[in-house]
């Protein structure tokens, strides 16, 4: 071509044009080598930066290109277009040639080609939800498909600073976005910052796209107006959890990308016990033998109508859980494994195939469901006596149980003294039993995703009839944290002899706090668990770690 065009006086631009193509492959061969030499990086990180290299060398191309052309005569453009329509391909290979020229064993595995621009994913994942066990999974999944140029977690200021998360946050080379918690805030801080943060990620300009690792109905909406500004959107969901709220994603057209825990990296395996609830109302916890049951293997959809039908569930984003232990519950079929959720799936699948939805009770609106949690680690005991820590929460917990709906200041207090909050003679208080029970972390989260979060600030004849909605509501997920527990506490006031050993009676355990926090200049509260919660409070303001 430079031959061809010699003759029409242009001989001297495109040798000027042939060394800045030259240059610039070398340019991006030089920068594939340079970050190949810090071996080793996560795949995904390796990509974005190759990817970055390679626009950039577009980029001088194109300024090139630019300033050659307009010394151009007209008649020699159009050639010289099609020399620059090779140029990337040109420095394409001399950064390949580079990248590839390293060593084997130094440069980590793409496991596949770059993908488009178009398809560089931006993840943002709530750490409320899901901790650091989930991250490298998650962007694994997410990476097997597209390009995640960046990841970010969110979560509550602080947290990031305990070793179990800051040991996977630089592992993964992952940025955490600290959260505030405002006492006064109705809705969950970290939602409106993750909606504010992908409105951003979108707004950067034509190539990037937006994956959520979210479990909440209220990014539905974020999902929908994405997609209608033309924004791929993908959720990242674990395998057998969320079904309702996955079909609701997929209506608003976002992709729904499943990914599977693995145990060496979550360490979570499967459960050595199974939830069975009962026509009584009341749960068991038996041996888990059997192999489990994928749910995504019956017709969730046809169950998900069957229950919409019943009025169990009022839309696709309601909790599946809670409207199939109601409909076993009004309908007295007899026991269900209720968890995990396979199992439930399988059998609501095959009570509506014996029986027919028309012949079912349709839901009667007095039942609530609770599935109390308790708190648990990945410990090697834990892991060992449950088989995961999901399941160590559940058997804490006692296993979920039906309430028979009634006046709020008895349901109330049924519901307060099963989990723990209130107990004689020490936490009585049923004011201070709903402030503790609201303060505690799951139940937070559950009451400001209802729009529930100010109980403590109403009255205790308001805050119990909020308390009340919030188990009768279908969007409750009936999952609710026990009461804190005082060992970290015992342990630390024996330490400082405040009280005499860790096994003190609990009168004495409730006098030693009072004076201490009378000595920290605190509030004294009227009861054991509210007590305890504010010597937790303060103790984690100075950096103190209690685990509750």
């Amino acid at each position: 071509m430079v031959q061809r065009l010699s003759s029409r006086g242009v001989r001297l631009p495109l040798m000027r044009l042939s060394r800045i193509l030259e240059q610039a492959g070398s340019s991006s061969g030089g920068a594939c080598a340079r970050f190949c030499s810090n071996a080793p990086f996560a795949a995904h990180k390796a990509k974005a930066r190759l990817h970055g290299s390679i626009a950039l060398t577009d980029s001088r191309l194109g300024n090139g290109f630019a300033k050659l052309c307009s010394g151009l005569p007209v008649a020699a453009r159009t050639a010289a277009s099609h020399l620059r329509t090779s140029a990337f391909d040109f420095g394409l290979r001399c950064a390949r040639a580079r990248f590839c020229s390293r060593p084997r064993d130094a440069v980590p595995p793409l496991g596949r080609p770059p993908p488009p621009a178009s398809r560089r994913f931006a993840l943002l994942i709530d750490g409320d939800v899901f901790g650091p066990a989930h991250w490298p999974v998650m962007i694994e999944a997410l990476s097997a498909r597209y390009d995640v140029a960046s990841v970010h977690v969110f979560g509550a200021p602080g947290i990031d600073e305990s070793p179990s998360w800051k040991s996977v946050l630089e592992r993964l080379g992952v940025r955490y976005v600290p959260v505030p918690r405002l006492a006064s805030g109705a809705k969950d801080p970290n939602d409106i910052a993750i909606a504010m943060h992908a409105v951003h990620t979108f707004m950067q300009g034509a190539g990037w796209s937006v994956a959520l690792g979210v479990q909440d109905t209220d990014f539905v909406y974020l999902a929908s107006f994405l997609g209608e500004q033309r924004c791929e959107v993908v959720i990242l969901l674990p395998e057998g959890h969320a079904l309702a709220l996955a079909e609701a994603f997929r209506g608003a057209k976002a992709e729904v990308l499943r990914y599977a825990p693995k145990e060496e990296n979550e360490r979570a395996r499967a459960p050595k016990l199974k939830v069975v609830l009962h026509a009584s109302g009341e749960s068991t916890l038996e041996p888990q033998d059997a192999g489990l049951v994928d749910p995504m293997v019956h017709n969730r959809a046809n169950v998900i109508d069957a229950l919409r039908t019943l009025g169990y569930m009022e839309d696709d984003t309601n909790p599946i859980v809670p409207a199939i232990a109601k409909l076993f519950h009004a309908n007295r079929v007899g026991a269900l494994t209720l968890w995990p959720l396979g199992f439930a799936m399988a059998e609501v699948a095959a009570l509506l195939d014996r029986v027919g939805c028309s012949r079912l009770q349709a839901n009667p609106g007095d039942l609530i469901f609770v599935f109390p949690k308790a708190t648990a680690n990945d410990s090697k005991a834990t892991l060992t006596r449950y088989g995961s820590r999901v399941c160590a929460e559940i058997a804490k917990g006692g296993g979920p149980f039906m309430l028979k709906d009634a006046p709020t200041r008895e349901v109330v207090r049924v519901f307060l003294e099963r989990l723990g909050y209130l107990s004689a003679p020490f936490d009585e208080d049923v004011g201070e039993a709903i402030d503790v029970f609201a303060a505690v972390g799951k139940n937070q989260r559950s009451l400001q995703s209802l729009g529930l979060g100010a109980l403590p600030k109403l009255s205790v004849h308001a805050a119990s009839a909020g308390l009340h909605a919030a188990l009768a509501l279908p969007q409750s997920h009936g999952i609710w944290q026990l009461a804190p527990q005082d060992t970290a506490l015992r342990g630390a006031f024996a330490n400082k002899k405040l009280i005499r050993g860790v096994q003190a009676q609990a009168k004495e355990v409730f006098e030693a706090m009072e004076v201490y926090l009378k000595s920290e200049g605190l509030p004294v509260h009227r009861t054991y668990n509210k007590s305890l919660l504010e010597v937790q409070k303060h103790w984690a303001g100075a950096d103190k770690y209690v685990r509750r």
